[in-house]
């Protein structure tokens, strides 16, 4: 009888190898699927953060400009592998009295990165108004205080 039991203990132990060793296997694959999942997202996060400062330095750059140049341009990828194409727009905006507002531009900026089913890309869009060009269109209007001249400010009265 003794014989039985320690062949039964024998099995059972090997019983529990098998699923000691298949929870393990189970984990492990969990936990390499996991792993990869975040490899994946940390990469495609980063990329992004990439891109999307890219896309402010050329939007800052353009906004900042001196002189803003109605057209697009491109430009070729850079060592990062992002091309930047930007498109500057004189907007025409009339007030009530169908006068021409000047000096307002429409800045779109798109950044792209990678190629084919692996390409991402932003854009950006800004507004800028030129208040020198605003000034400049401005016509000069003699001031409204009738023929009196300048104004000076009342002299207080003397209380009695």
């Amino acid at each position: 009888m003794k014989v039985g039991t320690h062949s039964l203990l024998r099995g059972f132990v090997l019983l529990e190898v098998l699923l000691a060793l298949a929870l393990f296997t189970a984990v492990a694959t969990a936990m390499t699927v996991a792993l990869n999942q975040l490899a994946a997202s940390t990469t495609s996060a980063r990329r992004e953060s990439l891109l999307l400062r890219r896309l402010q330095s050329e939007l800052a750059e353009v906004a900042h400009a001196p002189q803003l140049d109605v057209g697009h341009r491109e430009s070729p990828r850079d060592e990062l592998g992002i091309s930047v194409f930007s498109e500057i727009k004189r907007v025409e905006l009339k007030t009530e009295d169908d006068r021409s507002l000047a000096g307002l531009y429409e800045v779109r900026v798109r950044a792209a990165m990678g190629t084919g089913r692996e390409e991402l890309s932003r854009e950006m869009e800004t507004w800028i108004l030129r208040l020198e060009e605003v000034q400049s269109a401005q016509p000069a209007t003699p001031p409204t205080n009738g023929a009196r001249g300048p104004r000076t400010p009342a002299s207080p009265q003397p209380s009695v």
